[in-house]
């Protein structure tokens, strides 16, 4: 509650979608500093709803953090994926590092340790009073905005 816009709206239509395919799916909405500390200790599988940004650009800021086995607020991953991730991290070589990142991807696509959504779009209110440009890594700094009067 209070993290993702319409996260409980988009919870209750997927459990919606799953009892009707026989999955017994029931929505157990929750505050957001408690679900984020169960996300910690790997207390929300088997489904719950996740966002992600990667401020890096970097494949490794994602795929690092929710697809290996010794992330602390991931609930998939193999030792062979670990690997393939580790690997693909330290490869110097543009080429070679997207091929693995590639290989990578299609693993997990044929995992599917998740349910792929959509993309959030970010949203952000304005004073007339505040100068301020959006990001595309949408971090926040508030050093860079500046009152006009």
């Amino acid at each position: 509650r209070g993290r993702y816009n319409k996260g409980e709206e988009i919870a209750n239509a997927l459990a919606d979608q799953l009892r009707a395919e026989g999955i017994d799916a029931a929505v157990k909405i929750q505050d957001w500093k408690p679900y984020y500390a169960k996300l910690g200790r790997r207390e929300l599988a088997p489904l719950y709803e996740m966002g992600w940004a990667n401020s890096s650009f970097d494949a490794d800021g994602t795929l690092g953090n929710l697809f290996t086995t010794t992330s602390r607020i991931s609930a998939v991953g193999t030792p062979k994926l670990d690997k393939l991730i580790e690997d693909a991290r330290f490869e110097l070589d543009p080429a070679k590092r997207s091929e693995k990142y590639s290989m990578i991807l299609h693993i997990i696509q044929d995992q599917a340790p998740w349910i792929f959504l959509f993309q959030y779009q970010d949203l952000y209110a304005m004073d007339k009073d505040i100068q301020w440009k959006v990001r595309a890594d949408e971090l926040l700094y508030v050093d860079e905005m500046r009152v006009v009067k």
